[in-house]
């Protein structure tokens, strides 16, 4: 009787972590670069996809380039805006690490 309570607790657990990204899916937030973001994103994947993620500016850069190599059509411009969105709404530490992560946007590599 034990074994089938702990058992099922564990399952429960596991389905709420099994579930737990679907649940803090979002819409993408507002912001410059949204519509841009998601016209281009969205041609390959859900954006969900990215809005469950964080990452500094440096990370959204390199998913971005990755994307690219992929054969995402991000000109050099629409690329700089979209990891500046990215690193503004999705960034590791939310508003706090925008303002940083934006200077580290703007810097030329």
């Amino acid at each position: 009787m034990l074994i089938n309570k702990r058992v099922g607790g564990l399952v429960g657990v596991l389905a709420i972590a099994a579930l737990s990204p679907a649940l803090m899916a979002q819409d993408p937030k507002e912001g410059e670069g949204k519509e841009l973001f998601s016209e281009r994103c969205h041609v390959c994947h859900e954006l969900t996809t990215v809005t469950v993620r964080r990452g500094t500016g440096q990370e959204w850069r390199e998913i971005v380039d990755r994307m690219i190599s992929y054969g995402a059509q991000v000109s050099e411009p629409e690329k700089e805006t979209i990891v500046g969105y990215l690193t503004n709404n999705y960034g590791p530490d939310g508003a706090a690490a925008a303002s940083s992560a934006h200077a580290s946007v703007s810097a030329p590599n």
